[in-house]
């Protein structure tokens, strides 16, 4: 099945550790064969980003509340510009080591991601589509858009397993984008900002940006991605929001009672 795709990228923005859900993830990729031939792995380092918050927790010690507070949110920002820059140079980087590039999938290494979650979202054929992903705080909302104006998250209910539904927005957490959007949006394809001033939403700019060159976000019900928060977090089949403890096995879980406006 793999040899039906083309060669692509796995993107990972990290800190330098080697989280053992990714490192599961990556090896039944590359070494089992669930990765088209010629594929490769482009590591996003995210060392600035922990310089920045050293420096800035030495910074505030002997600060205000008041003046805490905002050099915090200064800190978040310039670490999100940061993020948004490095998923940048993964591309950039992606496509110019593979002149056949056809697909770049992002994932994030506090993610248990399923091992066939790649061909999945190959199989899917489709040129941008999302694994559906939780936040990983309370109230643990779906990572993608409804709408955008007004704003508006997928809620659980609206999700249909092994479904693709059509979204306005979709975050990175688990995105393949295909060659064809990436050359139809072009560089730099996250920047913050963009949207409103006072808001990150690099992942929400680039899923306008590529809807308005008709290539509009997918988020696929079949790609349930567990993000690391107390425990493991995602959303069950029967669309309730579930929690696995660290170290569980699959079998071991409990649902997470979550009352919805």
């Amino acid at each position: 099945m793999a040899a039906q795709h083309p060669p692509g990228a796995i993107c990972v923005p990290h800190a330098g550790r080697a989280d053992m859900e990714l490192t599961q993830f990556l090896v039944g990729a590359f070494q089992s064969g669930l990765a088209p031939r010629g594929s490769v792995f482009v590591p996003v380092r995210g060392s600035a980003i922990a310089l920045q918050r050293n420096i800035g927790v030495r910074a505030m010690v002997m600060e205000s509340e008041a003046r805490r507070e905002r050099r915090a949110a200064t800190r978040r920002s310039a670490e999100a510009a940061f993020r948004s820059e490095a998923l940048n140079e993964a591309i950039r980087e992606a496509t110019d080591a593979m002149p056949d590039l056809g697909w770049v999938l992002f994932v994030d290494t506090d993610e248990d991601v399923p091992p066939t979650a790649l061909m999945q979202l190959l199989d899917r054929d489709l040129p941008l589509v999302s694994g559906v992903v939780l936040q990983r705080f309370w109230p643990y909302e779906v990572a993608a858009f409804s709408s955008v104006d007004p704003v508006r998250r997928v809620q659980p209910n609206e999700i249909q397993w092994g479904e693709a539904k059509e979204v306005a927005a979709v975050g990175t957490g688990c995105l393949l984008i295909r060659r064809e959007v990436i050359d139809a949006v072009g560089d730099p394809w996250f920047k913050v900002g963009q949207i409103n001033p006072e808001l990150l939403q690099e992942d929400m700019w680039f899923s306008l940006r590529a809807a308005d060159k008709g290539y509009l976000p997918m988020l696929d019900g079949a790609v349930r991605v567990l993000h690391r928060t107390e425990g493991h977090v995602y959303l069950g089949k029967d669309g309730r929001v579930w929690m696995r403890p660290l170290c569980a096995t699959e079998d071991m879980r409990y649902p997470i009672n979550i009352r919805r406006a």
